[in-house]
């Protein structure tokens, strides 16, 4: 654990840089035992992430010809086009907002890495119309999905589901020992991954200052 001076020195960098700081580790003993001390220093415990892992029956891969992975600029445009519109302000079932923000960091990531397939993009279609994102990261045997997406339109009809296990058999096949997802406690993404397979081995809390 850093001492108070340590401490104090990263916080004032932060604000030089006009940033505020964020506290965020694992939600287990003896780093949970820290919480007053950093509460005393004016922080409230504002979030809980589930880190959650497949541990499900064998993939269903029936739908699977309904998935399609980015294999160019093109394909990429419209991964991120509909990644943007399945996750909008003001939807019940996402609690994250608008993703608009980040669009051009995931651009660039999979210009990086796509050929290497250390970053892959998946495009679920009904029929030629997409309708549901997923990605996948693997490094060093583990194969860690986000992005997944799916159109308020479209909702019901089992996409987001495709999407996100079309990820867990491509990180299987990849040979990563785990598959890993996360959202925050209690939210509806939570339950959905709690329903397709996943289970939630450890959570992180985020801490932010008043």
């Amino acid at each position: 654990m850093l001492s108070n001076e340590e401490f104090a020195e990263l916080e004032y960098q932060f604000h030089a840089f006009g940033k505020s700081p964020i506290l965020y580790f694992e939600n287990s003993s003896p780093l949970i035992e820290e919480l007053e001390k950093f509460i005393e220093h004016g922080y409230t415990r504002t979030w809980e992430d589930s880190w959650m892992f497949f541990e499900g029956t064998p993939v269903d891969q029936s739908r699977f010809s309904s998935v399609r992975k980015v294999e160019d600029q093109k394909a990429l445009e419209v991964f991120l086009s509909t990644w943007d519109a399945s996750l909008q302000p003001n939807d019940p079932q996402n609690p994250y907002g608008s993703v608009k923000d980040y669009l051009e960091n995931y651009r660039q990531a999979w210009l990086k890495f796509s050929t290497s397939n250390r970053v892959q993009y998946f495009t679920v279609y009904d029929e030629k119309q997409p309708v549901a994102t997923s990605l996948l990261h693997s490094f060093e045997g583990v194969g860690y999905i986000s992005n997944v997406g799916s159109l308020q339109t479209e909702r019901g009809g089992g996409f987001g589901k495709l999407a996100t296990l079309y990820a867990v058999h491509q990180s299987q096949q990849m040979g990563n020992i785990v598959h890993s997802i996360s959202t925050e406690e209690g939210t509806y993404p939570n339950q959905f991954y709690k329903r397709i397979g996943f289970v939630t081995r450890f959570t992180g809390v985020g801490l932010t200052k008043r």
